[in-house]
């Protein structure tokens, strides 16, 4: 058994962000998360995180905005190989003008297990709540089952299935219950190239004020990632249904201590670029530097840029 405490991180970020509607805005955001290691099958984490902003729109002029959240996560294994379990809190809370508008409370258990070394399957519950100005908002809960198998070396697949129940208290209120499935079959013909292939579908009904309705939905997209050389990676993803949105990345591991990813991402109405640089001068120490830049032609003329400065130490 071992003891280890770990600082996992700390970060600041700023944003800003104009519109053609002449809104301008900016926002900053610190975060910190502390790990504690009690043994091999036991071990906490908590984090941190606190944001503001303002924005000159002539509605919320000079109007300072702010929000915080803090999470709890807990895991034990039961068995390495039969049973491990987790626990996972979260509350937020944000405010304007120095008002709170609103907080949410979110908690998850989960139950994994791995009878076989070709074979996995997990259990999870999840329950949520909202509240804005003092009413409450909704109430949810999803149960989760997943199942993932080698159907041959190279090829696995992998199923979920989840359940959701929602309640809606506002003017109106209306209780919804969506019931999914998703599949994603993995190809690995060589070991510098995975692709894979996803699926799923969805169907939906909802109850409000005694009439009821319903719809269902369909989705698929593909994915890859090539391993040009040990330290040039490709990846991208391409939306089959719906079509009209990609993505791109490429990593690079500059130095055995730095590394540097570019990424692009299209969709019918926006693009995205940013880039990365992530540096570790020492064991127990990174560094990261992130900066985006996005643009929507949808009409609002929004665009805007985001850079990120973040940090881990181990303790």
């Amino acid at each position: 058994d071992v003891t280890e405490v770990a600082a996992t991180g700390f970060a600041l970020s700023t944003t800003s962000a104009t519109s053609s509607f002449g809104t301008d805005s900016s926002s900053s955001s610190y975060s910190l998360g502390l790990r504690y290691l009690v043994s091999s099958k036991l071990n906490f984490s908590y984090g941190l995180s606190i944001s503001s902003g303002r924005s000159s729109s002539d509605a919320y002029k000079g109007v300072a905005s702010s929000s915080w959240s803090h999470n709890f996560n807990t895991a034990y294994t039961v068995h390495p190989r039969y049973l491990t379990t987790s626990l996972f809190v979260t509350s937020s809370s944000n405010a304007q003008g120095g008002v709170e508008q609103g907080t949410s409370l979110r908690y998850q258990l989960s139950l994994n297990t791995r009878p076989l070394d070709t074979m996995k399957g997990g259990l999870s519950y999840a329950y949520s709540t909202s509240t804005s100005l003092g009413q409450n908002l909704f109430d949810q809960s999803v149960l989760g089952v997943s199942f993932t198998t080698m159907l041959y070396q190279g090829i696995d697949l992998r199923l979920y299935v989840t359940h959701v129940e929602r309640e809606s208290f506002a003017v109106g209120g209306a209780t919804d219950t969506t019931d999914s499935i998703s599949s994603t079959l993995s190809l690995v013909p060589w070991k510098f190239l995975r692709t894979s292939i996803n699926w799923r579908y969805s169907q939906a009904e909802r109850e409000q004020s005694g009439i009821k309705s319903s719809s269902d939905s369909t989705g698929s997209s593909a994915s890859f990632s090539l391993r040009l050389t040990n330290k040039l990676l490709l990846s991208g993803n391409y939306s089959i249904v719906p079509s009209g949105s990609s993505n791109y990345s490429m990593s690079w591991l500059a130095l055995r201590s730095m590394s540097v990813s570019l990424n692009y991402a299209i969709t019918e109405t926006s693009n995205s670029f940013g880039s990365s640089l992530s540096w570790s001068p020492m064991k127990k120490v990174r560094l990261n530097v992130a900066y985006s830049t996005f643009v929507s032609d949808a009409g609002t003329g929004t665009e805007g840029t985001t850079l990120t400065l973040n940090g881990s130490i181990r303790f």
